[in-house]
């Protein structure tokens, strides 16, 4: 399994997008689970592991739509940059992609 930590003093967009991180982790091994019980002829234990899976991509959607939020929140001006630091612009989707890879220094194994 792999994590990422939330830090308070991160950036509201980071917070958001490390849970949905999280959520996509353990749907990634709802995943196995579900061959390896299958492959075990454990056909209970399976359908409770899709069903779980089923809860956790509704929930990861809730989470990325509130990550898009924040970034689109970030947006300052009507051109779509975002001002993080001074004198710097981003567009939403270059923001997208800093935030993800800023987070990774957070992720454990």
């Amino acid at each position: 399994m792999c994590i990422m930590e939330i830090h308070a003093d991160s950036t509201n967009d980071d917070m958001v997008q490390a849970m949905a991180h999280n959520l996509s982790t353990v749907d990634r091994d709802a995943d196995m689970l579900l061959k390896i019980f299958r492959g075990r002829h454990r056909d209970d234990l399976a359908a409770q592991i899709a069903y779980g899976q089923h809860q956790v991509h509704l929930i990861y959607a809730l989470w990325l739509g509130l990550y898009g939020e924040l970034v689109a929140e970030a947006a300052q001006d009507p051109d779509g940059h975002y001002h993080r630091h001074h004198g710097e612009e981003r567009t939403i989707e270059a923001e997208i992609k800093a935030s993800t890879e800023e987070a990774r220094t957070d992720e454990e194994r």
